[in-house]
């Protein structure tokens, strides 16, 4: 038996830049700013295991902001950030269901 150990990139594709971008849109709505990196940055992430299987566009990093996620240092999800990202998940759900977003 051969155990591979790894996490696989998560590759940017049209479908996904383009989708960002909506979301970038609906967050500056709210008056916010919603960095979207048109690089990866390393590290791994689920999304990248989602996308293997798909050829719907795949995000990533659009969760609740805080600090030390999955690390040893204080963990915390700064509290102001629950509603606007509900806001966005929400809008991106129905802007996609109704054909307003690719």
């Amino acid at each position: 038996m051969i155990f591979e150990r790894r996490r696989p990139p998560l590759e940017a594709t049209p479908a996904s830049g383009a989708l960002a971008k909506h979301a970038q849109q609906i967050y500056l709505e709210l008056g916010k700013e919603l960095v979207v990196d048109a690089v990866a940055e390393g590290g791994g992430t689920d999304a990248a295991f989602a996308s293997l299987e798909t050829k719907a566009p795949v995000i990533e990093r659009f969760g609740l902001q805080g600090y030390g996620s999955h690390s040893i240092e204080a963990e915390y999800v700064l509290i102001s950030s629950i509603e606007p990202r509900l806001y966005l998940l929400t809008r991106l759900i129905m802007d996609f269901a109704q054909g307003k977003a690719n």
